[in-house]
């Protein structure tokens, strides 16, 4: 029985660091498309130089 309850905290956990990851995520990638948009346009930029 105490490894039934051990497996539901377990799941349980792992849902809550499932919906903390979930709640982060949209950041997270706001934030890498801003970075990679900023290197594209150096890229662009240093091409253009020459």
């Amino acid at each position: 029985m105490f490894h039934d309850g051990k497996n539901l905290l377990d799941l349980a956990s792992l849902v809550l660091v499932f919906g903390a990851i979930a709640q982060y995520l949209p950041a997270i990638a706001a934030i890498l498309s801003i970075i990679w948009t900023a290197i594209r346009i150096i890229d662009w930029i240093q091409s253009k130089r020459g």
